[in-house]
Order: structure tokens, then C-alpha cells, then sequence
């Protein structure tokens, strides 16, 4: 029987047996609205809940595909412990372990359903697993179970899922195993390939290693680590070698590239070593020679032809080579050359050069051309169009300038030659015309007419001939005389702008060629005929001022050397003097030149200037040229300074004669010669032309004025030596103890008066004022007409020796001058406020050959001298 339960009176009342049948059928109702009530059997408390398997294992890789995702289920066992006569849900979801959602599982949720009636219950739950490739732990995430009816106690709501770890250690290989590249590719680039990522870093180290290729020269060597950091999903990483482009023909090259050392994974053993190639890109090498046309001027020496390879080998590269003439001739305008070059294996010097030399002939020719010409080549390739190389030489002779020497001279009792030159030769004969004209030597009377062609032949290399032109020998005591000689008319070359005509002086050997003093006063009561003024130029032209004053003669030249005349710009000023006396030419000093003085080594500054072609005329129309046409201007001696004073008092202030010497400055009148004072070093002589010209030492570092000369004085300075008195200046005649100087014709007494025999060693030297030494002299001649006489200022000057000192005079020609010793001349000085005389007169002092002016009535030595002919006087 069914009883009705007070507490649910909607509760149907059963019999006992139906209430038995209930509770075998269900262990459990939770929800209903009908039961039977037995008090004494119904057991009314919650059921338990477990679950059977609450660790559960799922390989990664487990999931299959299913409609496209990847999926797999996870069985679970539920058992109650008594049966439930309604049923009831459980709800469940996912839960984040080691394992995480997103990346290890896809996290999911859902319901289960316990039926009634039933104590035990599997379910399967769908779940998805990521299968990631990546070498790890095993990771764990939860299923939690839970549930809301009061009629169910879950004892156990979780259960662990392991997912277990199905993938191996990462393998680490390179790829590919055989690699290959141009060297001009510049670089060879590897793989290097995890098989799967790991959770761990991997590493492994990598280096080169040469097979046939070698590091540095073929490639560049690479070695090092690569890091696959942990949990990457960047599994080949590159490594990059560098090649080298050696532009080198060379067979094909090969290196490796290998791993070790690996960490958190394995190498491939099949996969750890990669081959590289190096393929050559470079095509056998092709030689030529360049430039295709050369050129160098014959002067340049020689011709330098460029063979070149287009790339470098592993192998040495030959190749010969020979000239062959085309217009220019082989042994006359170049050297043959032939030979072979090699160019060794593997080099990098790609260009070699071959040198043929030029002959430099000096012939004015046109451009010559030859060949050069490669051929038998090894190893390598000719470039068809760079296998010959033509050379042009190119002619750098200007057509022949011809020009005659500037300036000749010779004595009257011979010929006067004239050299003619070409400045070089020429493939074509050269002429040109001459013809001789009169100056102040007169045809048929000095010399002799000439005139005519001159012809150098073709190719010739004889670049000079002379002219000789005869001189007449008149025995006429006369001036120097000049003609000229004069080019014209040239073929086939061009005339020297400054040295188509040749001035040729006529040198009279006649004439002594010292000029006299220009003292034209006899200044003795008796007029004693030994004096200065009795003697001379001076004494037989006294008037014949024309061309200088008392016996000077001079003739202006302009500035080409020409004989200055009236119809020149009535402004030009004459630039140069010549002394038809002594045949030197002197310069002219414009006015702002006048008074410029300077120290002896600035004078050099000067010569060069006047011997460099510029205006010296100034009136910027004529050409160009040296001063006066010449180029050997030079300081003058002592002497030859000298030789233009003019000891006349009328001349006070400045002792030359400003008629044909302008622009004289009367406070720089201190003058540098080229003399040397021998006894002290940098000491130069010079001339002071005031107050009677005295001549004194000065340090070249003082400041003298410059007057230029140029031409040959015969009274030149000697060598002080004793080899002098045998030589051309002096002749010694022992049998009347004189002495003949070869260069003025005066014949001087070998000792001093009151001294004798060969060495004047026999008596003692006379010690006389300066009227008793006239007066000697003039007693020596009464009767035997021999002509001895006082020698004046100049002549005494003459034999003085600069290169001597203590004394000053050669002593192997004049023995036992003493170092002490003045030595009268017959010169008076004649003071410009008495010029009818004074008491004094000049001297030389030859302890070291300077003049001075003593008194009269001094004693001093006496050295007498005549002139080479009886003059008529």
C-alpha cells in the first residue's frame, strides 16, 4: 500500500511492492511530480557524482580533420552512486594549464545529460588540439565539470588532459648541398634549415673551408654562429659569402661550408657540409696594343706603345711583337725593335708598354710614320682591329734659321773668316746670298770685296761654312776699321732676325792700342819733351775733336749696333760707344740708368739684361734685340775703365768725355771693374772718374755704379807666374835687358833706373823728383835717338799685375821691383783751378798697382819705355 506523503500531497500513495519496483528502477529522482512514500526503504539524500578517469593523455598530433578543422574527442566515464529516477544536466568547460588556449587547444564549453535510471554514463567531449611542430614539454589543461541540482554532489569536477609532445629535436641541415654562382654575381648565398622550431634556442656554428678556391683571392672567408631563438616559427636563415670578381680566365673554382657545433638540435650528417662553385665568367683574354695611332716628336726620345689584356689568367699570356718602317726608315729616324711579352699566370698587371727610340736627326723633315705590330699570341686572343699600332713621328725642327757669328776680327796682315750656320738640317737644300759692304774699311783698300751663294745640301749634317774674306795689309798706322758681311735672299729657310750681318773689325796691327791721357799741357818751363803732353794721340790729333776730345776717338752706334746717325728721331739718344782706339764697345746710360749704383753681384742683374733681347731704344716699333745687336757684355777691367778717363782738367767732376758718355752723375762716379784685389778676398777694383779718376779697392757688397763693355782688349791681365815671361805677353831681350809687351808693342826697360843685368840685381835704384826723372830720360836720348821716355799714367797702368801683390807687377819680367816702390809716370795732374800745372804729378804705387798723386819734389823710382816704331811726333 501506498502511503500519502505529508510533505508532498500531490504525492500519489502506493502500495508497498509498487514502491519497491520504483526505487529498483531509479536511485535517484531529483525532479517529479509524483512518488511513492515508503518511509521504512526510500532513501531520500543527494547522489554522488565521480568520475572514473580524471587524467587523461592526448598525443599533439591525435587531431584528425574533420570538415576542415582539426578536432578530437575525450572520453569520460561519469558513475553515481545510486541511479536517479529523473535526469538531471552537468555543465562543463575548458581551463588554462601549461598548455594554453589560443596556441596549444581551442577552449570550448558545453552541457552533459544523465539520463534517469542509470548509475554509470560516458561522454564523449569534442575538444580541438594544435598540432604546432614544435619541440616541447608536455602541457596540461582541465575539463571542470559543475552542476546546479540539489540532488547530485559531483565528488570530483576536474579532469586533467595531458597533450603530449610528438615532435623530435629540431634537425639542422644546409641547403642545397651542391651551390654554384658567377663570380661576377659577387656573393653565394646558403640555407641553413631547422626541421621544426623548438622551445629552446637553437645554435650551430658555420665556417668556410677552401677546396680549389682560395680565401682571399677567389672568396672572402665567412665564419661565425647562427641563433634559432627559442619558439621561432622562422626556420632558414641565410648565410652569405662574399666571391671576388678577379676578372682572371681560370677553370672552375669550388669551396665548402660546414656546421658543427650544434645546440637543442642535430645536424643531418647527409646535410652539414654545402659545395660551392665558382663558375667562371671571364672569356679567354684578348690582347691589343693602344693607342691604334701614337705620336711623339723626335726630340721626345722615344715612342711608348701600350699592350694591354682584356682580363687576367691562370695562365701566362705571350705574344710578340716588330716594327715595320712605313715613311719613317729604321736605323735613321727610329731603332727596329722586336720581341715577345709575357704576362705571368694569375697576374693583375694587364698592361705592359714597349719602348722604340727616336733618333733626333735636327733635320726639318715632314712627319714619318711606322708600324707596330702584335702577332703568335698564346693563351689568349688578338683584337683584329688593335693588332697593328701606327706611329707618327712628328717633325719638331722648325725650318732652318741661319745666321752668321756676330762679331770677327782679325789683323790686317791676314783673312777675316765668318762662320755661317743653320740651326739644324733639313730634307731640302738650303742657300742663301752674302755680299760684303763697306763701314769705316774701305774695298780694295782694306779688304777685299766678296760676295756669293752659299748652298747646303739636302739632309746634310755639315750645318757650318765659312767665308773668308782677305784682308789688306797696308802698314799704315790708322784706327781700326770695320766692314760688314750681310745674308740675304735665304731658300728653303729663314734668316736670324739679330744675326744676318756680321760687323768685322780690321784690327791694325800698327798701332798701339792704348789711349793716351788727354793731357794736351806741358806744364815744365823747359818743355821738356818726355812730358805727358808731348807724347801720344793726344799730341798729334790735339785737333781733332770730331769724335773726341785731344787723341780719343769714338763713333756712336744706335741700338742695333748701326753707326748712329743725324736722321733718327731728333730725341733718340745713341746707345752704345765705340772706341776706335781700343776697339771696345761700351754702353750708353739712359738717364734714369745713370743713378742706379749697386753692389758687384747685382751688376749681374745688368749684364744679363743687356745681353736679353728687349727695346733698348724705347721706341717700341723697331724690333727687339740685345743692346747694340751684341751678347757678350761684360764688367770691364780696371784698364779698361781706365782706358776712357780723360785726365784733362776741363773735364772736372767727371773724367770722361760727356759728349759721347751722357748722363753721367756727378755724385756717383765710382765705377766696379771685374778686377779682383788679390790681396784681399771680396775686395773688387774700381774707377773713380772725379777729381782725376783714382783707382781704389771696394768690398763688393758696396754700391758702384755699372758701365758695360764688351770686345777684346789686347793690355789684358796676367797670370803671376813666372811661366808669363816666355809666354805671348811679354818678350825678355836679354842682350839689352828689355822687354817687349806683345799686346801694347811698347818696349819697357827691364829694370828701374840705377839698376842692371838680367836680374837687376847690379847698382841702386835711382830716387828722383818728377822734373829730374824727365830730365833723365831726356839726357839718355841726346845723341843716340833712342826715345826713352817717362811712360805716362795709362802705359805705366798697363804693366801692372792685379793677380800680384807686394808687388804688383810680374817679377819673372821685372825682377827686384820692390813691394815698396811708387814709380813716377809723366802724367802731371793738372788741378782744374790751375790747369796750366801744379805742383804735383801721378804715380803708381806697386805694392798693390794704384796710382796716386805725389809732389813733385818727391823721390821716387823711375821705369822708362819707347814706342815700338821711331814715331815722327
Amino acid at each position: 500500500m501506498i502511503k500519502k506523503n505529508p510533505s508532498n500531497p500531490h504525492q500519489k500513495q502506493c502500495r508497498k511492492t509498487d514502491c519497491l519496483k520504483e526505487l529498483l528502477a531509479a536511485a535517484l529522482i531529483i525532479f517529479g511530480t509524483t512518488a511513492c512514500s515508503v518511509s521504512e526503504s526510500i532513501d531520500t539524500s543527494p547522489a554522488n557524482i565521480d568520475i572514473d578517469n580524471k587524467a587523461v593523455s592526448i598525443v599533439e598530433d591525435a587531431a584528425q580533420k574533420k570538415d576542415g578543422t582539426d578536432s578530437t574527442t575525450v572520453a569520460i566515464t561519469i558513475t553515481l552512486d545510486k541511479a536517479l529516477n529523473e535526469a538531471i544536466t552537468l555543465n562543463y568547460e575548458t581551463k588554462d594549464g601549461t598548455a594554453k588556449s589560443g596556441s596549444d587547444y581551442t577552449a570550448t564549453s558545453g552541457d552533459l545529460t544523465l539520463p534517469a535510471n542509470k548509475k554509470n554514463h560516458t561522454f564523449n567531449i569534442p575538444l580541438i588540439i594544435k598540432s604546432d611542430d614544435l619541440t616541447e614539454k608536455d602541457e596540461t589543461f582541465s575539463i571542470i565539470l559543475s552542476s546546479d541540482s540539489p540532488d547530485a554532489t559531483i565528488k570530483q569536477t576536474e579532469v586533467v588532459i595531458t597533450i603530449t609532445n610528438d615532435d623530435a629535436a629540431p634537425v639542422i641541415s644546409i641547403a642545397p648541398t651542391n651551390s654554384s654562382a658567377k663570380e661576377e654575381d659577387g656573393t653565394m648565398t646558403f640555407s641553413v634549415t631547422l626541421s621544426n622550431g623548438s622551445d629552446q634556442a637553437v645554435t650551430i656554428d658555420f665556417s668556410t673551408a677552401d677546396i680549389s678556391a682560395i680565401a682571399g683571392e677567389d672568396y672572402t672567408a665567412n665564419n661565425g654562429k647562427l641563433t634559432f631563438a627559442a619558439n621561432t616559427t622562422t626556420l632558414s636563415q641565410s648565410i652569405t659569402v662574399d666571391l671576388t670578381n678577379d676578372n682572371i680566365t681560370e677553370a672552375d673554382e669550388t669551396f665548402s661550408l660546414t656546421l658543427s657545433g650544434e645546440t637543442n638540435a642535430t645536424l643531418d650528417t647527409d646535410k652539414k657540409v654545402a659545395t660551392a662553385t665558382i663558375t667562371n665568367d671571364d672569356a679567354a683574354p684578348v690582347i691589343s696594343i693602344a693607342p691604334t695611332n701614337s705620336s711623339a716628336k723626335e726630340g721626345d726620345g722615344t715612342m711608348t706603345f701600350s699592350v694591354t689584356l682584356s682580363n687576367g689568367s691562370d695562365q701566362a699570356v705571350t705574344v710578340d711583337f716588330s716594327t715595320t718602317d712605313i715613311s719613317a726608315i729604321a736605323g735613321e729616324d727610329y731603332t727596329a725593335k722586336n720581341g715577345k711579352l709575357t704576362f705571368a699566370a694569375n697576374t693583375t698587371t694587364l698592361s705592359q708598354n714597349i719602348t722604340v727610340d727616336l733618333t733626333n736627326d735636327n733635320i726639318t723633315e715632314a712627319d714619318e710614320t711606322f708600324n707596330l705590330t702584335l702577332s703568335g699570341e698564346t693563351n689568349a686572343t688578338l683584337d683584329t682591329d688593335k693588332k697593328v699600332a701606327t706611329a707618327t713621328i712628328t717633325n719638331d725642327d722648325d725650318a732652318p734659321v741661319i745666321s752668321i757669328a756676330p762679331v770677327s776680327s782679325a789683323p790686317e796682315d791676314g783673312t777675316m773668316t765668318f762662320s755661317v750656320s743653320l740651326s739644324n738640317g733639313s730634307d731640302q737644300a738650303v742657300t742663301v746670298d752674302f755680299s760684303t759692304t763697306d763701314i769705316s774699311a774701305i774695298a780694295g783698300e782694306d779688304y777685299t770685296a766678296k760676295n756669293g751663294k752659299l748652298t747646303f745640301a739636302a739632309n746634310t749634317t755639315t750645318l757650318t761654312q765659312n767665308i773668308t774674306v782677305d784682308l789688306i795689309n797696308d802698314s799704315i798706322t790708322e784706327l781700326n776699321e770695320t766692314f760688314k758681311l750681310t745674308l740675304s735672299a735665304p731658300t728653303n729657310a729663314t734668316l736670324s732676325t739679330d744675326e744676318k750681318i756680321a760687323t768685322a773689325t780690321i784690327i791694325n796691327d800698327d798701332l798701339v792700342r792704348l789711349n793716351d791721357t788727354g793731357i794736351t799741357t806741358s806744364v815744365t818751363a823747359n818743355l821738356i819733351d818726355e812730358e805727358d803732353a808731348r807724347h801720344g794721340r793726344d799730341f798729334t790729333f790735339i785737333n781733332t775733336d770730331i769724335d773726341g776730345l785731344a787723341g780719343f776717338s769714338f763713333k756712336k752706334l744706335d741700338s742695333y749696333g748701326d753707326a748712329f746717325t743725324t736722321d733718327l728721331n731728333s730725341n733718340a739718344l745713341w746707345s752704345c760707344i765705340e772706341d776706335q782706339v781700343t776697339g771696345l764697345t761700351w754702353e750708353v746710360k739712359k738717364p734714369l740708368e745713370s743713378y742706379i749704383p749697386t753692389t758687384f753681384d747685382g751688376a749681374n742683374s745688368l749684364i744679363d739684361n743687356a745681353n736679353t733681347a728687349y727695346d733698348h731704344d724705347d721706341d717700341q716699333e723697331t724690333p727687339d734685340t740685345t743692346l747694340c745687336g751684341y751678347s757678350d757684355w761684360r764688367l770691364p777691367t780696371r784698364e779698361e775703365l781706365r782706358s776712357i778717363v780723360n785726365y784733362s782738367p776741363a773735364l772736372y767732376k767727371a773724367t770722361v768725355d760727356t759728349a759721347f758718355f751722357p748722363n753721367i752723375d756727378p755724385f756717383n762716379l765710382n765705377y766696379w771693374s771685374s778686377s779682383d784685389d788679390s790681396k784681399n778676398q771680396g775686395t773688387v777694383w774700381s774707377i773713380n772718374f772725379e777729381l782725376g779718376s783714382n783707382d781704389e779697392t771696394s768690398p763688393k757688397t758696396s754700391n758702384r755704379m755699372v758701365r758695360l763693355v764688351r770686345g777684346s782688349y789686347l793690355a789684358q791681365e796676367q797670370a803671376c807666374s813666372e811661366n808669363t815671361a816666355s809666354g805671348f805677353r811679354f818678350t825678355i831681350n836679354d842682350s839689352n835687358n828689355t822687354v817687349t809687351d806683345n799686346q801694347t808693342g811698347l818696349i819697357w826697360k827691364q829694370c828701374v833706373e840705377g839698376l842692371s843685368d838680367n836680374q837687376c840685381t847690379t847698382g841702386t835704384a835711382d830716387a828722383l823728383s818728377w822734373e829730374a826723372a824727365l830730365q833723365h830720360a831726356k839726357n839718355l836720348n841726346e845723341g843716340n835717338n833712342t826715345k826713352w821716355r817717362l811712360p805716362n799714367i795709362k802705359e805705366l797702368a798697363s804693366i801692372t799685375d792685379l793677380t800680384c801683390n807686394s808687388p804688383a807687377i810680374n817679377t819673372a819680367v821685372f825682377p827686384n821691383t820692390s813691394q815698396n816702390q811708387n814709380i813716377w809716370t809723366a802724367s802731371p795732374y793738372l788741378d782744374p783751378a790751375n790747369p796750366d800745372g801744379t805742383n804735383k804729378a801721378w804715380f803708381i804705387a806697386f805694392e798693390k798697382g794704384a796710382n796716386s798723386i805725389g809732389e813733385k819734389t818727391d823721390k821716387y823710382s823711375v821705369r822708362l819705355v819707347r814706342d815700338p816704331i821711331e814715331s815722327t811726333e
